[in-house]
Parts: structure tokens; C-alpha cells; sequence
């Protein structure tokens, strides 16, 4: 974090983060540019419960992930990514793409029961904070 360039962003960004609730540096498995250049984007933040281990927690949110964007037609799920958060080793977030808030909710209700299964078990194993936000301007007038 101490790089030039990570400086330069920092500088850039500040200004337009009036209201800055929290900033979390994650090591993403893979490259999400194209979850974030989505027309909603899905930051889902899973915070590990004491108990819990974190190699088994990984492993089935790995597996999520993996199906989640592997859903079958007519869903349209932008590839994005999972990782640990850099501040906090029992965090983990994963990021993903979506047509709209409607098309998140109707695809996941939709989605087979192994994907809702999976959402249930990781969710006794750790809070989840699910956030939904898209990342563009408004038209340009």
C-alpha cells in the first residue's frame, strides 16, 4: 500500500469519498474487471465466526462462486472474483456482476439447490454483508 501508484489513487479518490464507511483491500483469485465494469455490482463481505475454519469456509465459497457464475440461461452473471481481505485474515469478499437488483434476487431464487444450499451453510459459518452498487455515471448530458 505504500506504492506510488496506490498514492496516486488514493488521491484521486478522496475527494469523491465524502462518506467513506469503510475501505478493504482484498487479493482477488482473479481479475474482476469485468464484474466491475457490470451494470451492478455485487461486493458480498463473509466475515468468519470464531469457530469456523477457514480452509473448509474457502473451499465452499469457492465452490459458490464457481457455480454462481457458471448459471445456466437465461442468468447473466459477470464474471468477477473471491479473496481474502488483506486487513483482516477471517474476512473474505467476493465480487460479481449482475444485470440489475431484480435480476440478482430472481436468479438466486431461481438458482439450484445445491447454490442455495451452499449460501446456507456459508452463512453459518460467517456474518455476510451484502452489498449491491453500480459503478457508473448517470447519461452525460
Amino acid at each position: 500500500m505504500a506504492s506510488p501508484e496506490y498514492s496516486e489513487l488514493q488521491a484521486k479518490v478522496t475527494p469523491s469519498a465524502t462518506i467513506l464507511e469503510s475501505m478493504k483491500h482484498v487479493t482477488f483469485n482473479t481479475e474482476p474487471y469485468t464484474a466491475l465494469n457490470s451494470p451492478l455490482a455485487e461486493f458480498a463481505i463473509w466475515t468468519l465466526y470464531e469457530s469456523t475454519d477457514k480452509q473448509k469456509f474457502q473451499e465452499k465459497l469457492e465452490k459458490l462462486v464457481d457455480l454462481v457464475i457458471n448459471l445456466p440461461p437465461p442468468a447473466k452473471v459477470y464474471k468477477g472474483g473471491w479473496g481474502p481481505v488483506v486487513e483482516n485474515d477471517r474476512q473474505f469478499v467476493v465480487l460479481l456482476g449482475w444485470e440489475s437488483l431484480e435480476s440478482f434476487n430472481s436468479n438466486i431464487a431461481a438458482s439450484p439447490q445445491e447454490v442455495r444450499d451452499l449460501i446456507a451453510e456459508l452463512k453459518g459459518l460467517a456474518d455476510l454483508d451484502l452489498k449491491h452498487v453500480s459503478l457508473h455515471l448517470g447519461p452525460q448530458n
